[in-house]
């Protein structure tokens, strides 16, 4: 009897635990919420978006945004997201009469 008592006292424990840590993650996400929703407010001009990003689909995006003059695309960052950007560029000049220019900067 006594150890049934006992792994139901440390079921009970582990049951506080995880409890706690669900609290603890609900206050996060509440302030994580809240710091999201004062820098949106702050930066209006902004655009917040969740998630990985279509990389191919935001270069062809801000491409088409910038009309028909020269336009320069400047990366930064892990080398696959910088051949995925590099690749779609070099899709854009065949279809583009007006200039790009790409500006790498790797990150090693």
């Amino acid at each position: 009897m006594k150890e049934v008592s006992s792994d139901n006292s440390s079921s009970n424990n582990e049951d506080k635990e995880f409890n706690k840590e669900v609290v603890m993650e609900k206050e996060s996400t509440s302030s994580e919420n809240d710091a999201v929703k004062t820098i949106t407010e702050q930066l209006p001009y902004c655009e917040f978006r969740k998630g990985r990003p279509d990389i191919e689909q935001v270069v062809a995006d801000d491409l088409n945004e910038t009309g028909s003059g020269s336009v320069a695309v400047v990366t930064c960052g892990h080398s696959n997201m910088c051949d995925d950007i590099r690749y779609k560029v070099s899709e854009e000049i065949y279809n583009r009469s007006n200039p790009i220019e790409l500006i790498e900067e790797l990150q090693g």
